[in-house]
């Protein structure tokens, strides 16, 4: 196998779409790639590692998704670059992407963010700030859901800046909120053609510079902010959300998102230790599940993801992971259904029961009969788990 046999342009398409779901750190890891040393494929405004792209394109077309291992074959100007560029790509050097001239704004607008939060922080935040002391320090700009700031960042992100803000009123999806992260949902709005894309495109470009987003909510007198300084760790084009992290630095990404790294069921964290106001990583699990199974409920199809929650198989509350397999999306009556043990999945079928004696599934509104058409399944550790509690064992 070499890479001259990789000649269609749409395997090297679906590549640089999964680089862009799972995000570069896993895409590499996951596929047996290292950085790229030279050469990046300049796709749609964004880099990608060129060897990484191209071998695993070649797995795509020709070996069932396996890619092509890094070790059989160079990547350089007279194989990876020229074989990419001759389907179509763009293909730069690195000096190109990293020159100072690129580099150094970058760097200046992260100084600049963390300079705001110091002033936040110093001024008595992160809570109850007057709103226009974040107006004054460039934290917020007003009105707006998403604020990018366009005329300073800009230059950094040429596609209409990089967002600098999310407001978070609090009136739509407040339990998506909580002390460690937020699921944020794209803007929906009447306004101007291409502008609630433009802010999307904006968001994206402060999870792949890296740069820091400040959440900000309602206060208490509510005429004060809350603020938090956030990193935009992923999104989902299906679900139309972001997954926002709030902490000091960029968080490393959870080696779970995609459901295929080692299944864990059960935490390590004790009973004596577990709260039922403490769900940290609340935000990240559901934010898994959505991007693992599909924004609508496995056993009824609603897609209102308003009314989607995140559902532990092996409950929090009896230590269980937050592992996507793990878990299941659910609409708010059926995780209530469920968690009231009104019905459960039969682990060798994966069918769906109503309890004996019980309503039975179509009291419950249980329209799908088992989770087989579900993109992925939950791991049969958890199902058998789960059944077997449902059973009294």
């Amino acid at each position: 196998m070499s890479l001259a046999e990789l000649t269609e342009r749409s395997a090297v398409l679906r590549a640089l779409a999964e680089f862009d779901r799972v995000g570069r750190d896993r895409f590499l890891s996951t596929y047996g790639f290292g950085p790229a040393q030279t050469f990046f494929v300049r796709h749609g405004g964004h880099l990608y590692d060129s060897k990484a792209i191209a071998g695993v394109a070649h797995g795509m077309q020709l070996r069932g998704g396996r890619p092509l291992p890094a070790s059989s074959f160079s990547g350089g100007e007279a194989t990876v670059a020229r074989r990419l560029r001759n389907l179509g790509f763009e293909v730069v050097a690195r000096s190109e992407v990293e020159s100072p001239s690129r580099s150094a704004p970058i760097v200046q607008e992260r100084a600049r963010r963390e300079a705001m939060w110091a002033r936040l922080v110093a001024a008595g935040g992160p809570a109850g700030l007057p709103a226009g002391l974040l107006r004054e320090v460039g934290a917020y700009g007003g009105a707006q859901g998403i604020w990018v700031d366009a005329n300073r960042t800009r230059g950094i992100h040429r596609e209409g800046g990089v967002t600098v803000s999310l407001l978070h009123t609090g009136r739509h999806y407040a339990d998506e909120l909580s002390s460690d992260g937020v699921i944020y949902h794209y803007p929906r709005t009447s306004r101007s053609p291409g502008r609630d894309h433009s802010e999307v495109a904006a968001t994206k470009a402060a999870a792949q510079l890296q740069l820091p987003v400040f959440v900000v909510t309602p206060g208490v007198p509510t005429t004060s902010r809350n603020v938090y300084k956030g990193w935009v760790e992923g999104w989902d084009d299906v679900a139309e959300i972001f997954l926002v992290t709030f902490a000091d630095e960029p968080p490393v990404k959870p080696p779970s998102e995609d459901g295929e790294s080692p299944f864990v069921l059960e935490t390590e964290i004790t009973r004596s230790r577990r709260s039922a106001v403490d769900r940290p990583n609340q935000q990240r699990f559901k934010f898994a599940l959505l991007k693992l199974y599909g924004p609508a409920c496995a056993v009824c199809d609603l897609a209102i993801i308003g009314l989607l929650q995140a559902a532990h198989l092996r409950r929090k509350a009896e230590g269980g992971s937050d592992h996507p397999r793990n878990g299941l999306v659910l609409c708010a009556l059926h995780h209530l259904a469920y968690d009231r043990g009104l019905w459960a999945i039969e682990p060798s079928s994966l069918e769906v029961r109503a309890l004996p004696g019980g309503p039975d599934a179509v009291q419950l509104r249980l329209t799908r009969g088992s989770l087989r058409h579900l993109p992925s399944q939950p791991h049969e550790e958890a199902v058998r788990h789960a059944w077997a509690s449902w059973h009294g064992a």
